[in-house]
This record gives C-alpha cells, sequence and structure tokens, in this order.
C-alpha cells in the first residue's frame, strides 16, 4: 500500500501476531537502523543483515499492528535476542516486505490515463486518425 500500512499475520514466538510497519514505524526502523526500508529489506535478503535489521522490524511491526511498546519490547527481547537470529530473518523480510509493496491481492490503484487508455472513445477523441474498426471498413 501505498503509507506502508499493510499488516501481516505470522506465527511467531508463542503464537501468531500481527505485524505492521505504517510511516511512522518505517522511519523510526531507518533511523534505528541507518537505511531505508528497501535497503534494509535488501540486507536481510542477501545475508548482509545488522542485528537490528531483525530486532528493529519485528519489534516496530508488533507496535504498529497495535501492540503496546513494553509488551512488544519484551517479546523481541525474549524471542529474537534469546534466540539464534537465523531463525526470525524470514519474519523480519515478511514484514518489511508487505510495507514496501502491500499484500499480493492489494490492487494497484487505476490512474485517470490508464483508464483513457482503455476507453474506445477516449482512444478515437484523442486521435485524429479513425478509430481502427473504422480503418478496417474503408
Amino acid at each position: 500500500m501505498a503509507d506502508g500500512s499493510a499488516r501481516v499475520t505470522l506465527a511467531w514466538a508463542d503464537g501468531e501476531y500481527e505485524f505492521r510497519l505504517g510511516l511512522k514505524e518505517l522511519r523510526i526502523l531507518q533511523e534505528k537502523c541507518g537505511a531505508g526500508p528497501l535497503a534494509i529489506y535488501r540486507r536481510l535478503v542477501e545475508g548482509k543483515w545488522l542485528v537490528d535489521d531483525i530486532f528493529e522490524t519485528i519489534r516496530l511491526g508488533l507496535m504498529g499492528a497495535g501492540m503496546e511498546p513494553s509488551k512488544a519490547l519484551k517479546l523481541t527481547e525474549q524471542y529474537v535476542v534469546d534466540r539464534p537470529l537465523i531463525e526470525n530473518i524470514p519474519r523480519a523480510q515478511a514484514i518489511i516486505g508487505i510495507a514496501i509493496v502491500g499484500p499480493e491481492d492489494d490492487p494497484l490503484p487505476k490512474s485517470k490515463a490508464t483508464e483513457d487508455q482503455k476507453s474506445p472513445q477516449a482512444q478515437t477523441e484523442s486521435s485524429l486518425s479513425p478509430p481502427s474498426t473504422e480503418r478496417v471498413l474503408q
């Protein structure tokens, strides 16, 4: 989604949790990690991640979905700090990835230009040449 507000529910820690990185959380994330969301995502995918790329993505994702900051911190410390980091890389990728591109089933907004291009009437009105059906008949 354009505002980065896409949510994702993931099996994590001791259950299923909802994660969301809105613009507020993305700004905090890039400040804490010293990189923008796409750079952080790339580091996670390419194996060039920093510890905070994982920790902060998960913590802020929980907070962005509505969890109290103290509970998000406690869970993240328990299930990221006290666990092998590699376990949480796929989750961090999913959380930041959905914030960047939105959910798969989220349709892209149509622009007026796109709609005009599909309209046969708009094509004939904007063009000096006759529509294709008239060319065939001539």
